[in-house]
């Protein structure tokens, strides 16, 4: 029952945030556009911040030897996963002449590697 309460408190958590940012934007709080603003800043801040306070909080010696096999497996999910990107954008997207073509195979791409590694994963984790 405990690990229920954990994670309806994220999930909670994740719907009150959803909800804050739609009440911004319909009441004009926020402009037309925040949403360029709102993900280069996770893009370009709030990840790689996260990243860095889990890796100094959680990396040492001894975590890696002991989930050395669980890295390694990792390892092999995104590398299967960047390949299968590849394969599949081609397949998406036949003949990349023009800008706009080869900048929607790379959004392919980048969507199949990369698809739930935000913030959305780190609520379900926090909470399990």
């Amino acid at each position: 029952m405990e690990m229920f309460y954990l994670t309806l408190s994220q999930m909670m958590t994740m719907f009150i945030l959803i909800i804050a940012g739609y009440v911004l934007r319909k009441g004009s709080i926020l402009p037309e556009d925040s949403h360029l603003t709102l993900s280069r800043l996770e893009t370009y801040a709030l990840v790689p911040a996260l990243n860095i306070v889990n890796w100094t909080r959680n990396c040492n010696p001894q975590t890696l030897k002991e989930n050395s096999v669980l890295i390694l497996y990792g390892l092999g999910v995104i590398i299967f996963a960047v390949a299968l990107a590849y394969i599949l954008s081609a397949v998406f997207v036949k003949d990349a002449k023009t800008d706009a073509e080869k900048y929607q195979r790379n959004i392919y791409k980048y969507a199949m590697t990369f698809g739930n590694y935000g913030y959305v994963g780190n609520f379900i984790i926090l909470g399990v």
